[in-house]
């Protein structure tokens, strides 16, 4: 099971498309969270750091299956 998900990912993963996840989740925390948190928007800025957590952490995951076998 962990095999064929291992596989599929390297079928439609390179380093590049792990990299724009990861930069997808960096530019959101950092422009779009500061641009609301000035806005005093709280709600916003909580609901775009579990996006951007999530993009790192789904890049790191990627990452570390492409590596994997």
């Amino acid at each position: 099971m962990i095999e064929k998900i291992v596989n599929a990912i390297k079928g439609i993963d390179t380093y590049t498309t792990i990299l724009l996840v990861v930069f997808t989740g960096l530019f959101t925390l950092l422009y779009e969270g500061s641009k609301h948190k000035k806005r005093g928007e709280d709600r916003e800025v909580k609901i775009i750091k579990v996006i951007s957590y999530s993009y790192l952490a789904l890049g790191i995951i990627m990452f570390a299956l492409l590596l994997m076998k």
